[in-house]
């Protein structure tokens, strides 16, 4: 769900009425369904008349529109366009990370609200996230690679070096308790596994995990972890988070998942590490460059299960998008605080 909302709103006496207002949506990813639909923004308009909105899904569009939009929603900026925009006064996200936006200029101009889709895709995120557990836990992709044979491997699946187990009574030592980690530990706790989480602060609101720990204690905690999942964002604390000396602390039988960013990843450390089956396997939804490039060595490890970053992909996406977006604008109108607001210095 989203979080809730900041105390502080010092934009509010500024925020121009809807007659005053020219909003600019558009995302230009290659994958479609990331792409505001039609129907959004006519109910946008159904609702503010007044207000001038316009959907711009390429790059050459946004580009064009931003230097005199008071509202942009959209995922991506490029900074030059930031420093075009002189109107600009809210940037909401329509991705729950926004590292990539406060990489420029947006980052050193406070006075633009800036909110983001925390809490859209947490459900969805933390399923696909149980998914790739189990996948990894019942050698699934092992299975499907003797069916492609037409293979009855009942015995070498369970002579392999890594067997079919069970997730009971397992630990996971989850980095990140925000609303896809809240999602993941709850659910990963009906299975009976133990979760030992690692947030910002070190603290947690009681029972969203078993235990919680600040990051200075990750290290410690590494050797009893059975599966490593990553649900942290995407800041200068968290990039190369795991590195090859972390890799090296984990069990031999365990599991790295990451369906966060791939910036928190040595992904070079944890080829290494899977081709030497220094650990049993990972599970990958994000990779530092996307799509992985056809040359890199993720693609021919056996122990390694890739998702094309579909971990957020349903299709009540936009039904949630627009529930949330809906609200904010209610509440940019209203003068009040805005849900989901992201701290420009930390980044979330």
């Amino acid at each position: 769900m989203p979080s809730p909302p900041v105390a502080a709103e010092p934009e509010v006496a500024s925020r121009p009425r809807p007659e005053q207002t020219r909003l600019v949506m558009g995302v230009w990813h290659r994958f479609r369904l990331w792409h505001p639909p039609v129907w959004l923004v006519e109910r946008i308009r159904q609702r503010w008349p007044a207000m001038q909105v316009i959907l711009a899904n390429d790059r050459e569009a946004v580009e064009r529109e931003i230097a005199e939009a008071d509202i942009f929603v959209g995922v991506a900026l490029a900074p030059a366009w930031v420093e075009r925009a002189r109107r600009l006064k809210w940037v909401h996200s329509l991705a729950a990370g926004v590292g990539h936006l406060l990489e420029g200029p947006l980052r050193d101009r406070p006075e633009i609200a800036l909110t983001c889709a925390r809490g859209v895709s947490a459900i969805t995120v933390a399923e696909h996230t149980v998914a790739l557990m189990l996948a990894l836990a019942r050698c699934l992709p092992q299975a499907w690679r003797y069916q492609q044979q037409r293979h009855w491997a009942q015995q070498e699946l369970w002579e392999a070096a890594v067997r079919p187990g069970e997730l009971y009574g397992r630990t996971v030592v989850l980095i990140g308790l925000g609303a896809i980690g809240q999602q993941i530990a709850r659910r990963v706790r009906a299975f009976g596994m133990r979760v030992l989480a690692v947030t910002q602060s070190g603290h947690a609101r009681p029972g969203a995990a078993d235990r919680v720990f600040p990051p200075d204690r990750l290290d410690e905690l590494l050797p009893e972890a059975d599966f490593l999942v990553l649900a942290a964002p995407e800041t200068p604390s968290t990039r190369h988070l795991v590195t090859r000396e972390r890799l090296t602390r984990l069990p031999a039988g365990s599991f790295l998942i990451n369906i966060a960013r791939g910036s928190l990843v040595d992904e070079q450390a944890l080829a290494e590490a899977l081709r030497e089956r220094k650990i049993a396997g990972a599970a990958l939804d994000v990779t530092l460059r996307e799509p992985l490039p056809a040359d890199s060595p993720l693609w021919g490890l056996d122990n390694l299960l890739l998702t094309p970053h579909t971990a957020a992909v349903t299709e009540r996406l936009w039904s949630r998008q627009a529930e949330l977006l809906l609200e904010n604008l209610r509440r940019w109108f209203a003068g009040e605080p805005l849900l989901n607001r992201v701290d420009h210095q930390r980044g979330y």
